[in-house]
């Protein structure tokens, strides 16, 4: 008996002792693939890192020059960089088709310039079409591989549209059914990217003129974008309903409506942080709601990120190497 219970013993302490050996060996091997991954991903980085510094070297001063202006407007002034440094899936500027008040203009080029282009009659507008072109003429230096940026149309308005091609497939695969189901297609979200980036495409056409697709990828939320898309669906039907033959369905449409405006609020109205901030994102959605008040304290972080970014000499230089990561 007494031998039995020593052999047990001996068991019992031989087997704690392999377990522990086992979970030391599992632990170290966490970190030599962690380490090996660090290793193996860092050239690729450090790569990247030169070779766009080199590419930026190739480029006449005076285009990049033109290069840094267009990318202060979008990525600073526009709500790109929550695009590109974040989640958001995509951000489209409408600066190729917007006339510029003087003083917008004036942040994008100088003062001699204006009064050139103002004598000439030249389009504020052009201006950021003219910066376009330089980046379209030198973009061929940058290898993008997670992003797409291009000339696109939205319905009738040509954008410069960003797509996060991670985050937009991410994001459509968490409302796969409603895509699906809006879409009438089993589409998938490669199909659609395909879609999207082909030339002469139109995202308002791709999305079958949806805005709750269209807000969903634009970073605003599932609950908001449908609200958002029930407002535009009941507004568009009072618009052929007449409040003489149908008096009672007219009244019930416009208090219906109503409560929807009052519903989806602007989203920095009460947010101070947020209003000092070009990169704000500025959108409609319903306070009461989790999902708005998360998108609220999500935003607000990545401000604060963006605004150390772009506090710093460098920030062209980091979006450039972000863009080729």
């Amino acid at each position: 008996m007494t031998c039995q219970k020593t052999l047990f013993s001996v068991t019992i302490n031989f087997s704690a002792y392999l377990n522990c050996y086992i979970g030391n060996i599992m632990k170290l091997m966490r970190v030599l693939i962690f380490l090996s991954l660090t290793i193996l991903c860092l050239p690729d980085f450090l790569y990247c890192n030169n070779s766009t510094k080199h590419s930026l070297r190739t480029i006449p001063s005076n285009e990049l020059d033109q290069i840094k202006l267009l990318f202060e407007k979008i990525f600073k002034n526009e709500p790109f960089a929550h695009t590109l440094f974040f989640d958001k899936p995509i951000s489209f500027s409408s600066s190729l088709s917007d006339h510029y008040t003087a003083n917008q203009a004036l942040t994008h080029m100088n003062i001699d310039e204006y009064a050139e282009h103002i004598l000439s009659g030249y389009e504020p507008s052009q201006i950021f079409v003219k910066q376009w072109a330089i980046w379209e003429k030198n973009k061929g230096l940058f290898k993008m591989s997670k992003y797409l940026f291009f000339k696109t149309k939205v319905g009738e308005i040509d954008v410069v549209l960003l797509v996060n091609k991670q985050s937009f497939e991410s994001t459509f695969n968490k409302h796969l059914a409603l895509f699906q189901k809006v879409l009438n297609k089993p589409v998938t979200a490669e199909d659609l990217l395909n879609e999207i980036k082909k030339e002469n495409s139109d995202l308002w056409d791709i999305l079958n003129h949806h805005h709750g697709l269209l807000g969903i990828l634009l970073g605003f939320g599932k609950h908001n974008a449908m609200v958002f898309k029930l407002r535009e669906t009941l507004e568009h039907k009072l618009a052929k309903i007449s409040c003489i033959t149908l008096p009672e369905y007219h009244q019930d449409l416009k208090n219906r409506i109503e409560i929807l405006w009052n519903t989806l609020k602007p989203l920095d109205a009460n947010n101070d942080i947020n209003l000092t901030l070009p990169y704000r994102i500025c959108f409609v959605g319903d306070h009461n709601h989790l999902e708005t008040a998360m998108l609220e304290q999500l935003y607000r972080n990545n401000n604060r990120k963006l605004s150390e970014i772009f506090s710093k000499d460098d920030w062209f230089e980091k979006i450039i190497t972000q863009l080729c990561l």
